[in-house]
This record gives C-alpha cells, sequence and structure tokens, in this order.
C-alpha cells in the first residue's frame, strides 16, 4: 500500500505513523503510573489476584513494548527509504511495523474492560 505514493509522502506516513504510536505510549505511561500509584481496594484487588493481577500487568507491558518497537521500525523506515521508487522495500517494514499497533490497540481495549470488571465487583 506504500508503495504507491512517492517519497515525501511516504516519509509523511511513517512520521505520522511513529509520532501516533509515541503518542500512545506516553498515554500508556501515564496510565501506568497512576496505576502503580492507586491505593484503593479496587486496585489493591487487582494487583493481589493470583490470575488477573499478573495478566493485567502483561497487557500493558505488551502494549508498552509494542509501541516502542512500532514507534522504532517507523523512524528506521525514514532512514531506510532514500530513493523515490523505494526499490529496496523499506515500505513493507513500515506496513509490517503497524500492525502490532492494530494489536496493541485492541490490547488496550482488553485491559480497560478488565478494570471496569473489577470495578464492579
Amino acid at each position: 500500500m506504500l508503495a504507491w505514493p512517492g517519497r515525501e509522502q511516504r516519509i509523511a506516513a511513517y512520521t505520522a505513523a511513529a509520532t501516533v504510536a509515541a503518542v500512545v505510549g506516553s498515554f500508556i505511561t501515564a496510565a501506568v503510573t497512576l496505576y502503580a500509584a492507586s491505593t484503593g481496594q479496587r486496585m489493591r484487588t487487582l494487583r493481589t489476584h493470583p490470575v488477573q493481577g499478573p495478566q493485567f500487568r502483561r497487557n500493558w507491558m505488551s502494549i508498552l513494548s509494542a509501541t516502542l518497537v512500532v514507534s522504532g521500525l517507523c523512524l528506521l523506515v525514514i532512514i531506510l527509504d532514500t530513493t523515490q521508487r523505494d526499490p529496496g522495500g523499506a515500505h513493507w517494514l513500515a506496513e509490517v511495523a503497524n500492525s502490532p499497533g492494530g494489536c496493541a490497540g485492541y490490547a488496550a481495549g482488553v485491559a480497560v474492560r478488565q478494570s471496569h470488571r473489577w470495578g464492579r465487583h
């Protein structure tokens, strides 16, 4: 899909993807910080639950890791994509990099639903 536009449009797409992933990562960092600082009964129950606590932490860490990978790969593609036609296929790296972004978005939704589920009990 990114092979069709010219180099300037591809660079803009790579930059936008890296920026969005970095912004999402910063929001996740803020959420994890609030989670770690929370002392309420709900969060204490979630953190100490033998199954849901570790799963909740794994979800947040995988989301944060995915945003870091997406940003890093998109920035790498900006460096590698140096010609107008992209004969080396660097755009494929950007397209592959955006796949975890979709997975991370889904995982964020799952994590939020889990936290809301625990709040109702």
